[in-house]
């Protein structure tokens, strides 16, 4: 079971203290365990898309969360949810592309239970729809109460494809640090390992849109482009 460590979080942050932390990605890095999470009290976004998360328990303890990108994972209980009631900073929630992302009434579920979001699955959320969502809503029990089960979508996740481009948001969730995607990205084991994984479509910048979309789905985006500024990346390389 592949599971966060404090080195990939030192490797993608080049923090070694774990209270410091404020944004980590760990996009399409196959993880399950992500318990890790607790340590990080003054984390502010985390990409976690394209992993197989099964459990949002952990989140609960970021207190100072604002972007959560959990984006095609393995949710199926979307009583989960209720894990996230007591972040009051929390406003964007991807979990599109998960088991509990098909059940019956999902959006206005979700919005029920979390009814300070202003995003969610990358659509923004009206007035009027989060005036809908506390009228005709379903009502999700806490997962920790017995009564609380409610049977999960029966949906496969998809095979993940670490690296894999997909379609970008409009606006940059977070600025890229000089540590993203360098090819002197640190000399250990750690740095060159999840180097490759840094890029995700949630967190990308929107000058980079066209350049993923043009190239089409049997290209990938150069290193380059997860630098700090906003340039286009030099080259595309094609998957061998």
């Amino acid at each position: 079971m592949a599971k966060l460590t404090e080195e990939m979080v030192h490797a993608r942050t080049r923090q070694s203290n774990l209270s410091a932390v404020s944004k980590l990605n760990c996009w399409g890095s196959e993880l399950q365990d992500v318990s890790l999470v607790r340590k990080l009290p003054n984390v502010e976004t985390l990409s976690l898309s394209v992993n197989r998360i099964r459990s949002l328990s952990d989140f609960q303890h970021c207190k100072k969360l604002k972007h959560l990108f959990v984006r095609k994972n393995d949710i199926r209980d979307l009583n989960q949810i209720c894990y996230l009631q007591r972040l009051p900073a929390l406003s964007t929630l991807w979990l599109a592309e998960n088991p509990c992302a098909s059940s019956p009434g999902y959006r206005l579920a979700v919005l029920k239970a979390l009814p300070n979001l202003e995003k969610l699955d990358d659509v923004a959320v009206t007035a009027e729809e989060r005036t809908e969502a506390q009228r005709q809503g379903t009502y999700l029990p806490h997962p920790d109460h017995a009564d609380s089960y409610i049977e999960p979508a029966d949906n496969d996740v998809e095979p993940i494809v670490p690296g894999y481009p997909e379609e970008d948001t409009e606006e940059q969730y977070v600025t890229r640090s000089n540590h993203y995607g360098q090819s002197d990205y640190g000399q250990s084991d750690y740095g060159r390992q999840f180097q490759r994984n840094d890029y995700s479509p949630e967190l990308a910048s929107p000058a980079h849109t066209s350049y993923i979309r043009n190239a089409g789905n049997n290209y990938h985006q150069d290193e380059d482009h997860l630098a700090d500024d906003d340039s286009p990346p030099r080259s595309l390389k094609q998957e061998e």
